[in-house]
């Protein structure tokens, strides 16, 4: 039982050493980690898919003609999709 007890803390404290170091790369490169909920098969998807490293897609759960996308986006890219496609 307490080794199954060490092993939980040391790959809870390997994840959360993960989530740390990514962070940190994140920064020190100028990229962030968000979700952006665009309309499905729109040109904003396909902009965001030669324009940014998509980890995951997912529909909607309140309407499924939109999905929520993870990405990983330059703070430079965040701000050239935004002019394209975001309305004030």
């Amino acid at each position: 039982m307490a080794d199954a007890t060490m092993n939980i803390l040391f790959v809870a404290g390997l994840e959360e050493l993960r989530n740390l170091l990514e962070n940190r790369i994140l920064e020190v490169t100028g990229r962030r980690k968000i979700t952006i909920k665009i309309e499905n098969g729109g040109e904003e998807m396909r902009w965001l898919h030669k324009n940014s490293t998509v980890l995951s897609e997912l529909p909607d759960v309140e309407n499924s003609q939109y999905m929520n996308i993870d990405v990983i986006i330059t703070e430079a890219n965040l701000s050239k999709f935004k002019h394209y496609f975001v309305k004030s």
